[in-house]
């Protein structure tokens, strides 16, 4: 059903139509899900690994686990996150489409009171024709008496409404209907305006809002404008800006806002966990191995083929070099607890 545009008066101005945290070792070493220390505590057991020939302990209350990275879930979260947000992003912009000309599409102007000469009607026919082809709506401009609906109705828009579903059966109109009375001494006018349901897409709130607002302003300043150039004017200007992409300031705010906590945080906890300093160690503590005790001095021992240094009685081949290991020990020396 159409509904109002909006419109104006001579003392009424113009109105709107309806329409998680990480723990830290005591030797610095990463862990997310226990400690590890580089001296014996209560509780821990001692591991061992090897690196450039040399054992190397650490003591845990179970063996080293890399910590897991966020990076994946939080990957997923923020792709999930702008899925979701799509049909925000498409709200944001508005992209007014030229209707489908496929009705009677006639421009029309009926002029009961004569306020246009025939010159004026002319020129404002060919400015609803720019419209009209701008757009695909189609306008049509009435001037009636006020007595054509004062006592009858119980205002103008009710008026307009009428004179629409009688005129146009279709949703693609745009007819405005001029009231004016020079009867009281003065020219007591007012205007209104009723659009067809299809129009919304170009005809919005905001862009009626400024028509009427121009239409008003130069009716008012009746010294300097006719009602033919108050009507130019105002079709005009959504001519020029009818058909123009345009953000919704609201919603650009809610998706900035929107944007900046399911994605600026997300991103700034995996820049903040890339920029960490790893242990490089890591792969090496996770293939430690558990010593038998984590107080009891350990025997080191060297291998005969790459004189690498190995804890005797835990191993059967070198750790180093993979070569058999010797049954009886050669022993170097001990290991005591640290």
């Amino acid at each position: 059903m159409p509904h109002s545009s909006g419109g104006g008066s001579h003392g009424g101005g113009s109105h709107g139509g309806h329409s998680s945290s990480h723990s830290s070792s005591h030797s610095g070493s990463r862990s997310s899900s226990h400690r590890v220390y580089d001296h014996y505590m209560p509780g821990t057991n001692r591991y061992v690994y090897y690196k450039a020939g040399q054992p190397h302990y650490y003591y845990s209350d179970r063996k080293y686990q890399k910590e897991k990275s966020p990076v994946p879930f939080l990957l997923v979260f923020m792709a999930i996150w702008i899925a979701i947000s799509i049909p925000f992003y498409i709200m944001i912009i508005h992209v007014p489409k030229k209707l489908v000309m496929d009705y009677n599409s006639e421009v029309i102007i009926e002029d009961g009171i004569d306020v246009f000469t025939s010159g004026e009607e002319t020129e404002l026919y060919d400015e609803l024709t720019v419209f009209s082809d701008e757009t695909g709506i189609t306008p049509a401009i009435i001037t009636v008496n006020n007595n054509e609906w004062k006592g009858y109705y119980n205002d103008l828009e009710n008026y307009a409404y009428d004179r629409y579903v009688n005129l146009f059966p279709d949703e693609k109109h745009w007819l405005i209907v001029y009231s004016s009375d020079l009867a009281a001494g003065f020219e007591d006018w007012y205007f209104e305006g009723m659009q067809g349901n299809d129009t919304d897409g170009i005809l919005t709130e905001k862009l009626t809002d400024k028509f009427n607002e121009i239409v008003n302003q130069c009716l008012t300043a009746r010294t300097r404008y006719t009602v033919k150039e108050a009507f130019t004017e105002g079709f005009n200007y959504v001519s020029e800006n009818g058909m123009k992409t345009s953000a919704d300031p609201g919603l650009l705010l809610f998706m900035v806002l929107h944007s900046s906590i399911g994605l600026g945080i997300p991103l700034s906890m995996i820049i903040l966990f890339l920029k960490q300093k790893k242990d490089p160690d890591e792969k090496l503590k996770e293939n430690a191995t558990l010593c038998p005790s984590a107080t009891d001095a350990l025997m080191e021992d060297t291998c005969e083929y790459c004189n690498g240094v190995y804890i005797h009685g835990i191993h059967t081949s070198c750790p180093h070099c993979g070569a058999a290991i010797k049954a009886k020990s050669g022993a170097i020396g001990y290991r005591l607890n640290e």
